[in-house]
């Protein structure tokens, strides 16, 4: 459904620095969709203003249709968070992190509010820039880019979860004051 109605943008504000949008709309349903240029494990968030109480569904996705459309069925999971929110400013942040690039942010309930900040906390481990790789080959410099993203994503998975537990079918791992497993 194509958009109708106005959509102003002011001056960049804020901790991100983020340009502020404001829509109105001719419909009480909005949809605006965001990309970040590169997939993150991160807290998606939000900062707004709405006149009215509204339900706002942040849906994010890891990658596109082929025909490069925003379909989160596309994706290995569907994640939608959802907030109730009477009129007023709120500052959102998921609680815990996810494999991000696209994100959609659809306003149901005003033709009218305001988005403040739109963004995304990363939660990894800093790229210390330890290692570079740059070739004639492209198909190769994009395969050494792929991997360095997929390990910087994948290095905070590393303080939560443990080789033993997932990995050994029908392990369970025990703590307390017993001691772990013999």
């Amino acid at each position: 459904m194509p958009f109708s109605g106005r959509i102003e943008f002011g001056a960049a504000s804020g901790p991100t620095n983020a340009q502020e949008i404001t829509v109105r709309a001719n419909t009480a349903t909005t949809a605006l969709d965001f990309d970040f240029v590169e997939m993150a494990s991160a807290f998606p968030g939000l900062d707004f203003t709405c006149d009215r109480g509204v339900t706002i569904d942040l849906v994010h996705a890891d990658k596109l249709t082929e025909s490069g459309e925003f379909d989160p069925r596309n994706c290995y999971s569907i994640t939608v968070i959802r907030l109730h929110c009477e009129a007023g400013r709120y500052r959102f942040e998921a609680f815990e992190p996810y494999g991000v690039r696209y994100l959609r942010v659809i306003v149901r309930g005003t033709s009218s509010f305001t988005l403040h900040d739109v963004f995304m906390r990363r939660c990894q481990y800093p790229d210390l820039k330890g290692g570079s790789f740059l070739c004639s080959d492209s198909g190769l410099n994009r395969i050494f880019d792929a991997a360095k993203l997929n390990l910087r994503m994948n290095t905070f998975d590393t303080f939560l979860d443990c080789p033993g537990r997932s990995a050994v079918p029908g392990c369970r791992i025990r703590s307390g004051p017993r001691g772990p497993p013999g």
